[in-house]
């Protein structure tokens, strides 16, 4: 499954997201510095204590330098616990940012986008957050600390004399080229991996979801023949990618080694002609040693970097869902709901309380006619109008709630009492007359836990027939003003089943309009209208 396109790019998803974290992220900055700022006490005090061993004097000052080193380490000790902390609640925060926005997006986007991109699929990209907690973290306090120490360590190279801030400009500058040139492509390529990794788990997803498709010869054979390229294509990626890391990593020891041995040619020249101090050549080489090291793990640094950018792409998958448009609060209403269709092809007109039948070959939309009327769909030329509103003017969330549509197994994993409120608030005897009514509660009773059995996600362990008894319990318990029944009672064999749902449906006390797409006659013999949907339009049945 490819994911939706999209020009946002990923350095924006980053930039977007330091926005709105900027206030802790300053705050890790600025305890940054000043923590690589105090880690020049060692190169500091060892130059000064070289100097003091040079001249031979007292034991005092030696003293004083070692409190005073002790003293600032054990600030910077303390920063970092304080920086540690802060990154930490940074993390927490980004989950909670992260989920609640795909939450709502995910219950506010288009039906029709969801059902082309495989939703369920598609969340998967979620489990990214881990990458973009766990990178964060890494980059705001290792990725960080060596930023600033090289920083404080290039400026006070720089004090020291005008050859080393020569040095520390020829450094920068070849740490650019790393970063940079040496790296070209490299979001790029860990993007494109990123989604060739998730091909393959929609795949795997596809064979355990259509396990009995592919338990035969042939099946498996090419279940395994599809898992085995996407499997290529992913390492075809990767290996891409690795090439680039390769290219920085190699690029960051021959730098490490090139500046080590020019510092000491340096450092050393500039002793023998007296223009700089054994004391601050020995500082100038931890300094270095210091910067050089984290250096050599640039290159893993800028791999968590292009894993976060590709991370950050994927969450920006269920970002980008389009949203339903939103409208107006939907007008007070009671009572069965009337509907007026107007279509290029037809004009449809279901009075309150009528109960409607629709026949039609496949593919004739039947169902996108149902999914037009409650909001879940849009036609060209088509407009719905529930008691004399337009639904494109309408708050569909609203809308829905006085529209209850049953088509399908639509089971969560909960307790069977969740299953049928779904939020609502109904108690637990409202929840049981329900169930009494579609003929569900005797059998639900005898369960161990009665309501508070959890099903697992589709149903189990309910036969499906249960099942279907559920999903029109839950969509009679609200009373909605408008019942869609789309080929959901269809497989009922049981003729005591079948009397129960259709007394149901059509009781005359029924508070809702009835629009009902089915194969059964005996249902069709109940409605009030039965009409033939063709690609010409609407007819009414003979």
């Amino acid at each position: 499954m490819t994911s939706p396109p999209t020009s946002i790019t990923p350095r924006h998803r980053l930039f977007s997201l330091l926005q709105l974290e900027k206030n802790d992220l300053w705050v890790a900055v600025v305890f940054s510095l000043a923590i690589g700022v105090l880690s020049l006490a060692v190169p500091v005090a060892t130059q000064a204590l070289v100097n003091t061993v040079a001249f031979g004097t007292l034991l005092q000052p030696l003293l004083i330098l070692s409190l005073l080193v002790l003293g600032l380490l054990l600030v910077s000790g303390f920063l970092q616990i304080v920086r540690f902390r802060v990154v930490e609640l940074l993390q927490r925060r980004v989950l909670v940012r992260l989920s609640s926005e795909s939450v709502h997006r995910l219950l506010s986007c288009r039906t029709d986008v969801l059902r082309q991109q495989n939703g369920p699929e598609l969340v998967n990209r979620f489990l990214d957050i881990v990458i973009v907690q766990k990178a964060s973290a890494t980059l705001l306090v290792d990725g960080l600390s060596i930023f600033t120490q090289t920083i404080a360590g290039m400026a006070l190279l720089g004090v020291y004399h005008p050859w080393l801030l020569a040095f520390d400009i020829v450094l920068l500058a070849a740490l650019l080229i790393v970063i940079f040139p040496l790296g070209l492509g490299a979001i790029y390529t860990s993007v494109k991996e990123s989604k060739a990794k998730y091909a393959l788990v929609g795949w795997l997803e596809e064979i355990a979801r259509n396990s009995t498709a592919f338990r035969a010869t042939v099946p498996a054979r090419f279940a395994s023949s599809r898992c085995d390229d996407l499997v290529k294509e992913y390492l075809s990626y990767r290996s891409q990618h690795f090439s680039i890391l390769l290219r920085q990593f190699g690029g960051s020891l021959l730098l490490q080694a090139a500046a080590s041995a020019a510092l000491l040619g340096v450092g050393g020249m500039l002793v023998i002609e007296r223009q700089l101090t054994l004391g601050q050549l020995v500082a100038a080489e931890l300094i270095v040693s210091a910067v050089l090291a984290g250096i050599s793990k640039l290159a893993k640094h800028l791999e968590t970097f292009y894993d976060l950018l590709a991370s950050l792409d994927k969450l920006g998958t269920l970002s980008d869902l389009p949203a339903e448009d939103t409208g107006d609060e939907l007008p007070p209403g009671t009572g069965p709901s009337s509907i007026l269709v107007r279509s290029p092809n037809y004009q449809l007109t279901v009075p309150a309380r009528q109960k409607v039948g629709f026949r039609g070959a496949s593919g004739s939309g039947k169902s996108v006619l149902l999914d037009v009327i409650s909001g879940y769909a849009d036609l060209p030329g088509t407009t719905v109008e529930l008691d004399g509103a337009d639904i494109r003017n309408l708050r569909l969330r609203e809308l829905r709630a006085q529209i209850a549509l049953v088509r399908g197994i639509e089971l969560f994993h909960g307790t069977i009492l969740e299953n049928v409120r779904v939020g609502r608030d109904l108690s637990a005897a409202q929840v049981r007359t329900s169930l009494d009514q579609v003929g569900l509660w005797s059998a639900i009773h005898e369960l161990p836990e009665g309501l508070n059995t959890v099903l697992a996600t589709g149903g189990a362990p309910l036969s499906q027939g249960q099942k279907q008894a559920l999903m029109m319990a839950r969509a009679i318990i609200g009373a909605p003003r408008l019942l869609i029944i789309d080929e959901a009672l269809d497989n009922i064999q049981d003729s005591d089943e079948r009397d129960l749902f259709r007394n149901i449906l059509f009781a005359p006390e029924a508070p809702w309009t009835l629009l009902l797409v089915t194969a059964r006659e005996d249902l069709m013999g109940c409605c009030d209208r039965v009409l033939n949907l063709t690609r010409n339009g609407l007819q009414e049945a003979a």
